[in-house]
This record gives C-alpha cells, structure tokens and sequence, in this order.
C-alpha cells in the first residue's frame, strides 16, 4: 500500500519535472545557458550556481543545466517528506496530531511557490516574469477553485449562504465544518429534508492551505498537529470521556454487560487502526446489500462506488433524523447537568464552595444545552423544514418535557432554581447527620445572585 501511495506522489513529480525542464528550454538558452543559470539562480533561488561538474574542471552542458534548475524548483515546490523539519518529525511520537507531515509540506511549497512566483516577476527576463505570472494565477487558482466550486453548486441547486452556514453549523459531522461545501442535490418535501453536499476539502491539497478562509480557520490550520491521534482519540472515548465521542455519540452503555462493553469497545478501537481503502470497500458491499449506517442513513451503491473507485464521498445531510439524534442528545445532557449538581450531595466533607461551584456549572451547561438545540431548530427552519415537524421529533423522545420546550422556542432561559439544592433530601440529611443548620452553611444571597446571572438570559446573547 505503501509503495502504492509514493507511486502517485512520484509520478506527479515526473510530470512536474518535465514540465519544469520545457519550461527552462526558453530561459537557459543555448550557448549562454551557464550565465543564464548564474542569473536566474541568484534571482530566484538567492544562492550561487555551480558551473562544474562534480570532478571540479568539467562545465556543465545546456542540458545538464535544465535538470538541474527543473530538479531544484521540484523539491521546493512538491511535497517531499524528506525535508520535513525535524520538529514535526518528533511530534509524530507524541499521541498528538493526524497525518502531520503532509500539511507541514503543503505549507513549506506553498511558502516557495508564492517566494518563488514573486521573485521571478521581478526578474530582468521577461521570459522569467512571465514564469512568474503563471505560477502565482496557478496558485491562486488551487486555492479559489473549492469556493468557486462551492458557490456553482449553491447556485445550481439552490441554496444561499445562510442555509450553507445553517448544514455546516448544525447538521455535518465535526469533520466536515471546515472546507468549502459543494451542495449536488436537496429535497425538501414535507418532513422529508435533505441535502446532499460534498466536501472539497477532500479533493484539494492545499485546502489545508485555503482553510484560513473558512470559519474556525485557526482551528483548522492548527487541527492536524494539536488534535488527538486516530487511536488517542478512540482511547479517550472509551476511557475519558465515558463511552462517549467528542461529538456526543453514545459508545457504551452503562446496561451493557462487561463482555458487551468489551466487544464494542474493540470495534470502536478498530475503526481506528482499519485502513481507509478497507472501510470503503465493506461500504461499498453494505450499499449493495441495502444497509444502513450506523445513524440509520441508507447507503447507497453508488455514492460508495464514487466514493471508492474516485475518492468523492458525497454527504448527506437528513434534517429530520439528525435533529431527532440532537434532541436525544439535549435530553441525555440536561439529564446528565443535574446529576453531577446531586452528585456530591451525600458526601460527609462537601461543602459550600463546591455547591456553588456546581450550582453555576449547571446552570451554565443547560444555559448552553438549551441555546444549542435552539440553534438547531431555527437552523433546521432555514433549510425547509417546518416547526409544524419538530413538535412531533420532541413529542416522541420522553425526557424533553413541555416546559423544555417552552423554554426552547420562547428563547430566555428559565433557571432551575436553588431551591433543588436546599429542598434535596440526601442534603438535608447530610446536614442533619454533620448538625449543620442549612443556613449557616449556605449563603442564600449568593445562590441568588448565580440563580439571577441566569435566569432570562436570551439564548442569543451568550455568556
């Protein structure tokens, strides 16, 4: 698989070189070519050309000339993994970081590409600024082409800017929020949304370049060397994060028995370590069998056939299935804001300071829990799907109750109020138990004062 993968990097680099080569036909010309080296080596590459070959008395010929300066504009323009920095090489040991070396080449290239295309439109050679010219209109192109693709597509299928912001902010994968999304179909029918979309950033090398466009820009240029690791990532789901994904997803159960949490925890880790041209291969049997993915999408035989054959995967975006994943989630969170508030409750040394300090951190988990959800809705409304079809999704899922949703589509948070710490009966007895009076050992106007910094905050204005 490996030599596979350096096959492709090298033919392109062979293409790249004679192209280089015809390219210097013009500039190195006959009879002069070694003062034409002097020239353009010292314009573009700031460095002094060595006339002789390497026996120190043999003069290099015309042609000889060529490679070299096609060769030298080769390893500084192409990604080469042989010259990534140190640094980045040792990084590759932490459990830091996916696939570093590439976005740390794309940035070295592009870095000399644009050096390169502004030194030789300064050049005396008008041959050399007219090489100058079509290197930086080339760059420029491979970094607009994803936007103008993206914005064909909108105008193609038909939606504007802020439905594009709406699937990217609330309705695609954590994966697919940076890089310029290509819409290629929607549907909207009833409760039936969907769009389908696909993420350039897959298809251009230097969109990790381009990315600096797109919303959370940093966070994208820094994501490949600071995120976690593939199998870190899979790790921390199971062991930090409780069986959960960063982005929510349920993994285990705390019902599952332990051989069950063992087969699914082996699963998760292994879709980590699978190889990608693996996985798109079951996919595409799956989307022959008719299956469906794990968020009850149904694969379709084609799209895995692009998906594998071109390395185009065309995303799906179902409005009404995603928000019902999303109002599950919501319930699962609020649930889990008042659990770790009682947590502490029963504990023989808790004191105020920690129940203030869960109180606000509750209070602030659901503030954001409820503007989040929120954002889903109104987002859901600008892609076409009507709020006539979310009160069913809400009705069906227990745990999202009237007042929630009240709440919810009135848009002012509604504060649980203090008085779930002090009319809790494990705390009273707990107090009881340590003969503490309640009011001595809470200060009721500072629970006020959080209840207050709260309660009727529009979800809107944030923190």
């Amino acid at each position: 698989m490996t030599k596979i993968y350096q096959g492709g990097d090298d033919l392109w680099k062979i293409f790249g070189y004679e192209f280089e080569k015809s390219k210097m036909l013009n500039i190195i010309k006959e009879g002069t070519h070694l003062d034409d080296a002097d020239k353009y080596f010292r314009e573009i590459f700031s460095r002094k050309f060595d006339r002789f070959m390497p026996d120190g008395t043999t003069l290099k010929t015309r042609e000889q000339v060529i490679k070299e300066t096609a060769a030298e504009i080769i390893k500084n323009t192409y990604p080469n993994y042989s010259y990534v920095p140190s640094l980045v090489q040792n990084l590759r040991r932490l459990p830091l970081g996916n696939f570093i070396s590439f976005p740390a080449e794309m940035y070295r290239t592009s870095f000399n590409l644009m050096k390169f295309g502004l030194r030789e439109m300064r050049s005396t050679d008008p041959l050399v600024r007219q090489s100058g010219a079509r290197k930086l209109i080339g760059f420029s192109s491979a970094l607009a082409v994803g936007k103008v693709a993206q914005e064909i597509g909108q105008e193609v299928v038909g939606v504007s800017n802020e439905q594009l912001d709406a699937i990217r902010e609330s309705f695609v994968a954590p994966w697919n929020k940076s890089g310029p999304l290509v819409p290629v179909a929607k549907e909207v029918d009833g409760d039936k949304v969907v769009y389908k979309f696909v993420n350039f950033a897959y298809q251009s090398p230097y969109d990790v370049i381009g990315s600096g466009r797109d919303p959370g820009a940093f966070t994208a240029l820094v994501q490949p060397f600071v995120g976690e690791a593939i199998i870190t990532e899979k790790l921390a789901d199971l062991f930090v994060r409780g069986g959960k994904t960063r982005s929510g997803r349920q993994i285990l159960s705390s019902e599952d028995t332990v051989s069950d949490q063992a087969v699914k925890g082996a699963v998760h880790l292994l879709e980590g370590i699978t190889p990608g041209a693996f996985t798109q291969a079951t996919n595409f049997a799956r989307g022959i069998a008719g299956e469906q993915t794990t968020y009850g999408k149904d694969m379709n035989p084609g799209d895995e056939a692009l998906a594998l054959f071109a390395g185009i995967r065309i995303n799906e975006a179902n409005i009404g299935k995603s928000m019902g994943y999303q109002i599950t989630n919501f319930v699962n969170s609020q649930q889990e804001a008042r659990r770790l508030l009682s947590k502490n409750f029963a504990d023989s040394n808790v004191n105020a300071e920690t129940i203030y300090r869960e109180y606000e951190k509750m209070l602030r988990n659901k503030f954001e829990n409820f503007g989040e959800i929120r954002k889903v809705f109104d987002d859901a409304q600008k892609l076409g799907f009507d709020k006539k079809f979310i009160f069913p999704l809400i009705e069906r899922r227990a745990g999202f109750t009237k007042k929630d949703r009240a709440i919810v589509f009135r848009g002012t948070f509604l504060a649980d109020s203090f008085t779930t710490i002090t009319n809790d009966a494990r705390f009273k007895r707990n107090l009881r138990e340590r003969n503490i009076p309640l009011t001595e050992f809470l200060d009721i106007d500072r629970l006020r004062e959080i209840f207050s910094r709260y309660n009727g905050r529009r979800f809107g204005d944030g923190l």
